[in-house]
């Protein structure tokens, strides 16, 4: 999606946020560029091009690169509502010499904490809302309210950093989360939410009136519900009306499992072993189930180790996907039209239905630059028949 009246400027400040340079990128030479990439419920990412001359005391470790865009006047927008943190710098010798600086987004933050609580305890042990369950981990991890192994812990709290208020608003989950990475379990619970019914988004963002980074989630879209015909400014896409390329619609069994069985705590025969089977569609033989074993030995409550194999019969479903690019055309601009986790409709193969912008690539070079946005939603098969996205 190329849009040449669009001005793209890159901040570099330092840790505390301090200015140190400004880059209009849409107007410097060749020498400059950046691609700058985000998706739903990841890591965001960044790799920035600059000569060999520029000033290495501007590139340190986590100095925050901020990305904002501007069409025709309109203010200028955040890229993804967030900044990015310096990860890497390397200087090439070859072709006349090159800076290339690499890094991540604020939901990087969440990788660099452990969820450092013993099984069973009261911050192993969680249940309600998916999106109440993590903000919980985040607190208990990341803020001035953090524990771990031996008791509180406001060392490991970040700086500047909040969380979002409760909401309620995840399907009910009951897990027990321990000695495992942050990020790893923020995605699995608020994948189980979306298999249950409720989908689940999570963003580190920048509040810029505040200066602080706040873990947030959002129920049933990241963005703004664009639908046609009840949305807000609708948005319908479809190759047929220009504003949609690279259509991809995929049936895949390959990964797809019939039978979970899923063993708690215990040994041998005195392990809790809990079943889950999905709903036998008329085609399934014998040679077609497909069974898993799931390791749940975290969990000594025979409901907790049932509501994990279920959730992980969930995982095991056949699903058809289907991801596009958008096609910038009038009424379909990238910040002003639409936004990143916007929920449009889309027109294909002689359905409609409901997708996601569930990630957004930005990039610049040589004064011009690009931006694509990538579209999903899934459709479970064998029994399941409803669109999720």
């Amino acid at each position: 999606m190329s849009c040449d009246p669009m001005q793209v400027m890159v901040s570099l400040k330092d840790r505390a946020g301090t200015l140190l340079d400004e880059l209009m990128m849409t107007r410097e030479s060749s020498l400059y560029a950046i691609e700058a990439a985000i998706k739903v419920n990841d890591v965001g990412a960044f790799v920035m091009t600059l000569p060999p001359t520029y000033n290495p005391a501007y590139l340190q470790r986590d100095n925050r690169v901020e990305i904002r865009y501007s069409m025709e006047g309109e203010r200028a927008q955040l890229f993804g509502e967030r900044y990015f943190l310096i990860r890497s710098v390397e200087w090439q010798q070859d072709t006349g010499g090159a800076i290339e600086v690499r890094g991540v987004c604020l939901n990087d933050l969440l990788t660099r904490r452990i969820i450092a609580a013993y099984s069973g305890s009261t911050f192993s042990k969680k249940s309600g809302a998916a999106d109440d369950v993590m903000k919980a981990l985040v607190r208990e991890n990341c803020t001035a309210a953090a524990h771990d192994y031996n008791g509180a812990a406001a060392i490991r709290a970040f700086d500047n950093f909040a969380v979002q208020a409760d909401t309620g608003l995840g399907a009910p989950i009951d897990k027990t989360y321990a000695h495992s990475r942050l990020l790893e379990k923020l995605a699995e619970t608020a994948s189980a939410s979306a298999l249950a019914g409720t989908f689940i988004a999570f963003d580190v963002v920048y509040v810029e009136s505040t200066g602080v980074r706040e873990f947030r989630t959002y129920a049933g879209k990241r963005g703004v519900d664009r639908r046609h015909p009840s949305g807000t400014n609708p948005v319908v896409l479809s190759a047929k009306r220009g504003n949609l390329g690279g259509i991809r619609d995929k049936m895949d069994y390959s990964n797809a499992f019939d039978f979970v069985y899923c063993g708690g705590q215990g040994e041998e025969d005195n392990r809790v072993i809990k079943t889950s089977p999905s709903p036998a569609p008329a085609w399934l033989t014998a040679d077609a189930r497909v069974e898993r074993f799931i390791d749940a030995r975290q969990s000594s409550d025979p409901l907790q180790v049932q509501t994990e194999a279920d959730a992980r019969l969930q995982e095991g479903r056949a699903t058809r996907t289907v991801t596009a690019n958008i096609i910038e055309a009038p009424g379909t601009r990238f910040g002003r039209d639409f936004g990143f986790g916007d929920v449009v409709t889309v027109e294909s193969r002689g359905e409609q239905f409901d997708a996601r912008v569930d990630a957004v690539k930005l990039s610049v070079k040589g004064g011009r630059y690009d931006i694509s946005c990538a579209l999903r939603a899934e459709r479970t098969l064998d029994g399941w028949d409803s669109w999720t996205v």
